[in-house]
């Protein structure tokens, strides 16, 4: 244990997967900073053994889809007060929301009109850069601390007096690069939602099959996010084709020589171990009228890799600009121009280098607890 620390009480909040899985490393790195800490919150498998109590279990949160969304609001409501009113009675000294900021917010705003006083600190910022940039002045006015993931995010709030803390990505860790590249294989990454599978994946196929055709050696793997994708994946595949399970999607990400991907953080993951890729998403036609005319979507490239370079290095299709031709084209180039491929992995380790090196966790948990000092 470290040093002897004055007892400290924080709820810790999440409400996703990934939010879990994040929280995990962020609770081991301020328990192995803090020799006094008293924990409980919400959290799902990962964060829940670090917990000495949980209000509710985060899968009560797991919600998918706008019609979902709208049906669930009174269960959502209900649970929301049952968050507040749990931390109104334990009354810790701070509390770490991470992600998940619809639900988040909201409590923050409930928590400050209730009385709350203490720390209110938000780890992994909201997308504000892309849509709902109301929540700006929402995080200004109730927030005590924000920690980004992206370089870029920080200024967006310079115009406010939130104080913001860039710590790193925490997918962005030690990988080894040295590890061979497969010329001949081409993976796929359709998405890790049912939805996305089945916009996306029929083109990527398409595209895929189509260069095979052109040059026999070529080998597809798909990669299957979740087994319970493969009712949707497998009649869509041919004999040729392999099946990664979710364990070895990483694997297949150092291994392959280029890719598709659905766009969504596997881009960022593929950029992390340096493999070109080509980033497609499928949207409707009211999808697109509801992002340019609804939320007002202005952005200069929408795949991470691509914001954080603030250029194209993945090369992107999205809504009518994703077609088996264009995807195919965009492939062959990467396969064929070994200098184009040469410039990408150039260009991806410059947002490794910008992206920390694993130490996200640890950067944040420092910040945190100097809230404290």
């Amino acid at each position: 244990m470290g040093q002897k620390h004055t007892p400290l009480k924080l709820c810790i909040m999440s409400g996703e997967l990934s939010g879990d899985s994040h929280g995990k490393d962020l609770l081991e790195s301020l328990k192995r900073k803090h020799s006094q800490l008293q924990l409980f919150g919400v959290g799902g498998p990962h964060m829940r053994p670090h917990l000495e109590s949980s209000i509710f279990s985060m899968e009560n949160l797991q919600v998918m889809g706008f019609i979902d969304v709208v049906k669930s609001l009174p269960k959502l409501y209900r649970l929301l007060q049952r968050a507040k009113n749990a931390i109104l009675k334990e009354s810790p000294q701070g509390i770490v929301f991470i992600d998940y900021p619809g639900f988040h917010l909201k409590l923050a705003k409930m928590l400050r009109k209730g009385g709350y006083k203490g720390k209110l600190i938000h780890y992994i910022s909201p997308s504000v850069w892309a849509w709902k940039k109301g929540r700006i002045s929402l995080m200004e006015k109730y927030l005590d601390l924000l920690l980004t993931i992206l370089p870029f995010e920080k200024r967006c709030f310079e115009h406010t007096s939130l104080p913001v803390k860039y710590v790193g990505h925490p997918l962005a860790r030690p990988f080894n690069h040295s590890r061979k590249k497969r010329k001949h294989l081409l993976a796929i990454f359709p998405g890790s939602r049912e939805k996305e599978v089945k916009r996306n994946l029929k083109e990527q196929l398409k595209a895929a099959c189509a260069l095979q055709k052109q040059d026999p050696s070529l080998e597809i793997a798909v990669s299957v996010a979740h087994s319970n994708l493969l009712p949707v994946i497998s009649p869509l595949l041919e004999k040729n084709i392999q099946l990664f399970d979710p364990e070895k999607q990483w694997d297949l990400m150092e291994t392959c020589c280029v890719a598709i991907a659905t766009s969504g953080t596997v881009t960022l993951e593929l950029a992390l171990r340096k493999t070109p890729t080509v980033v497609t998403y499928r949207l409707t036609a009211l999808d697109q009228w509801l992002a340019q005319k609804i939320f007002r979507i202005r952005l200069p490239f929408y795949a991470l890799p691509n914001l954080i370079a603030n250029m194209e290095v993945f090369p992107e299709f999205f809504g009518k600009h994703f077609t088996a031709q264009s995807l195919q084209k965009a492939l062959f180039l990467f396969l064929k121009q070994k200098t184009l491929r040469q410039q990408c992995e150039k260009e991806c380790q410059k947002i490794i280098d910008q992206l920390g090196d694993g130490s996200a966790p640890q950067a944040a948990a420092h910040h945190i607890l100097n809230q404290f000092i």
